[in-house]
């Protein structure tokens, strides 16, 4: 709304940060497709839009497994500054041995 109570359309460009064409990948993401064949996910519908339902625990434990074994799984293999700046902090990273208790 504007100030004096009009509508205006303003884009959102560049939401969520991020490489843009990992975003385009959805199911072809290489995390996508190690984690499809464990389950533990189901698409549904509420209304008119698409959603995944999932056991966020189940799903944690198995992103930490992957993340383990691929540190570089949520970057796109591509040369994008992002995914290149995003490669240069895994330096400084690893993957906690152990998930916090729940």
């Amino acid at each position: 709304m504007t100030i004096d109570g009009q509508e205006e359309e303003v884009p959102i460009v560049d939401y969520p940060g991020g490489c843009r064409e990992w975003y385009g990948q959805r199911k072809d993401a290489a995390y996508f497709r190690k984690l499809e064949p464990l389950g533990l996910y189901r698409e549904s519908k509420v209304g008119e839009a698409s959603v995944s339902v999932l056991d966020v625990r189940e799903f944690t434990r198995a992103m930490h497994e992957a993340l383990s074994e691929d540190p570089e799984l949520l970057l796109h293999k591509s040369a994008c500054a992002r995914c290149a700046q995003g490669r240069s902090r895994l330096t400084q990273w690893s993957v906690p041995k152990t998930l916090p208790a729940s």
